[in-house]
C-alpha cells in the first residue's frame, strides 16, 4: 500500500512541476488569469470546478480585463506531459516548454513562433534547430 502512495505522489509532483512550466510561460506573456480544471469536468453553479495543477488536464487563461482575450489548452486524452493542445492550433512537447523556461526570458508567444519555424523548415526538408538554439538565433 506504502508503494501505491509512494507512487501517485510522485505523480502528482511530475503533473504539477509539468503544470508549472506552462503557468511560468503564460504569465511571461502577460497571461494573468489562470484557471486549471479536470478534463472530467465538475461543475460548481454551472461553471467548471477548479483543482489544484496537479490534477489539471484543462487550462484556460485571461490577459485580465473585462473585454479581453483568452486562451485556453488541455492535454490530450488526459495525459499531463503527453502532448498540449493550445486554442486547437498549437500540439507542443513538454520538452519544448521546459527549455523555454529554462532560457529565462521565452514566453508562450515564442514557443507558437518555433513550431512554425519547425513545421516551415520540415515542409522544406532542411534540418531543424531544437528550440533553444532557435532561440539564441532569433
Amino acid at each position: 500500500m506504502k508503494f501505491c502512495t509512494k507512487t501517485q505522489d510522485l505523480l502528482k509532483a511530475y503533473n504539477k512541476a509539468i503544470n508549472d512550466l506552462l503557468i511560468e510561460l503564460l504569465e511571461r506573456s502577460g497571461w494573468i488569469d489562470i484557471c486549471f480544471y479536470k478534463c472530467f469536468y465538475k461543475y460548481e453553479n454551472g461553471k467548471p470546478k477548479g483543482c489544484e495543477s496537479d490534477e489539471a488536464t484543462e487550462f484556460q487563461a485571461g490577459d485580465g480585463s473585462d473585454d479581453g482575450e483568452t486562451i485556453s489548452g488541455y492535454w490530450v486524452g488526459g495525459d499531463i506531459g503527453g502532448i498540449l493542445v493550445i486554442n486547437e492550433e498549437w500540439f507542443i512537447k513538454p520538452e519544448i516548454l521546459k527549455q523555454a523556461v529554462e532560457l529565462k526570458t521565452a514566453n508562450i508567444e515564442d514557443v507558437f513562433d518555433y513550431y512554425d519555424y519547425e513545421y516551415e523548415e520540415t515542409e522544406n526538408q532542411r534540418p531543424v534547430l531544437t528550440f533553444t538554439n532557435w532561440y539564441k538565433l532569433k
